[in-house]
């Protein structure tokens, strides 16, 4: 048993090693398929971006342990799913995690290991590019988990108590007097969060 896309945008299956086609398709859709390497299948629905008209992936394989699908599309990325991906993305949820790979649209992705069913750590995927001509290889990697927030502490408040008010403390330090007006404005001034990268 054989199946294949075409550019009609059809997932085909074929009685092997005649290669008969077969009309009535539902029947098959749920075999254990030895490879998953078509881009518009059953188990790879929720691939496509929001509202993408199908032609933006180039190629799709599963992990020898049947739990991840990488796909590599026209924008030069790579996109891991949890398999099989039978849901899609809504403007507001993604089941995705993408990877900037190639500075023109990968053509290609497999996944590579040692033996049938090498464990995690052994997993790599090999992406290929279009004009940029490059062959890359991603190693997979557990994400880390964050650790829960801790528990709010229980406020025990007197019935009827009055809110203590805070003192008036000042945002600079002690030695911060020192300072002139003009340092004390631009301090409180600067601006807060992580600076901006520059290119060198």
């Amino acid at each position: 048993m054989l199946r294949t896309n075409d550019l009609g945008h059809e997932l085909r299956f074929w009685s092997m090693p005649a290669g008969e086609p077969i009309t009535v398709g539902r029947f098959y859709r749920d075999l254990p398929w030895v490879s998953a390497t078509v881009t518009l299948g059953y188990h790879c629905q929720g691939i496509f971006r929001y509202r993408a008209d199908g032609t933006g992936v180039n190629a799709v394989d599963r992990s020898a342990d049947q739990q991840l699908l990488v796909s590599a599309d026209e924008i030069g990325q790579l996109n891991l799913f949890r398999y099989p991906c039978v849901k899609g993305e809504t403007p507001v949820a993604s089941n995705r995690r993408s990877f900037f790979a190639h500075s023109s649209a990968a053509l290609g992705c497999r996944w590579v290991g040692d033996g049938p069913t090498p464990p995690p750590d052994r997993q790599r995927v090999v992406s290929i590019g279009g004009f940029d001509l490059t062959l890359m290889q991603w190693r997979r990697a557990a994400v880390p988990h964050a650790p829960p927030a801790p528990e709010p502490a229980p406020r025990s408040e007197a019935i009827g108590a009055t809110k203590r008010r805070r003192p008036n403390v000042s945002p600079l330090s002690s030695n911060a007097s020192s300072l002139s007006a003009r340092d004390t404005r631009e301090a409180q001034e600067a601006p807060r969060g992580p600076p901006e990268l520059q290119g060198t």
